[in-house]
């Protein structure tokens, strides 16, 4: 799943977020920057004035037109909860936000967009612990939402698939 379309919303969710910072003197073994994949997951790394800047990403892609269709981006906030943002597609009521659901839970929580962008629009999450250990220990992000005009129900499904490994690693990278 790794394209130029998860390199380009890494670019640019890295240059919008504050608090992406892993808090770290310096990558392991003096690299300027790293990319790795943990299932599903891209852990990514740039230096920015002498800082070090990690995420992890996952983007789909339509796969008639190969257009991003939706992307997620998780990091590590400065007191090392996890912060999240999605990239969502243009189309969508965005009065209504979306609706996200670990695999089956019968608990789910709710995003509103905060901007859109040429590429889509962004929902930041609001993770707290529970949520956390929740997406840690899931197979699946369900994330309902509603079409503009007609009114049809979206749906998309974001692999957890590597994400405890991948949030692990970014960990590792922060101290």
């Amino acid at each position: 799943m790794h394209s130029r379309f998860s390199l380009a919303f890494s670019a640019l969710l890295l240059a919008a977020s504050t608090a992406a910072s892993a808090g770290a003197a310096s990558l392991p073994n003096g690299v300027s920057s790293l990319s790795e994949t943990y299932g599903d997951w891209i852990v990514a790394c740039q230096t920015q004035g002498g800082e070090p800047r990690c995420q992890m990403t996952q983007t789909q892609t339509d796969q008639k037109t190969q257009q991003l269709f939706m992307a997620m981006e998780v990091r590590r906030a400065d007191n090392g909860a996890m912060a999240a943002t999605l990239l969502m597609p243009f189309g969508l009521a965005l009065k209504n936000g979306l609706a996200l659901q670990i695999d089956e839970s019968k608990q789910g929580f709710k995003a509103e967009f905060s901007t859109c962008l040429p590429n889509g629009c962004l929902a930041p999450l609001a993770i707290d612990e529970a949520l956390a250990q929740a997406v840690v220990s899931g197979k699946s992000l369900n994330i309902s939402a509603v079409a503009v005009g007609e009114g049809k129900p979206f749906s998309a499904k974001v692999s957890l698939n590597g994400f405890a490994s991948g949030w692990a690693r970014l960990a590792a990278l922060a101290k």
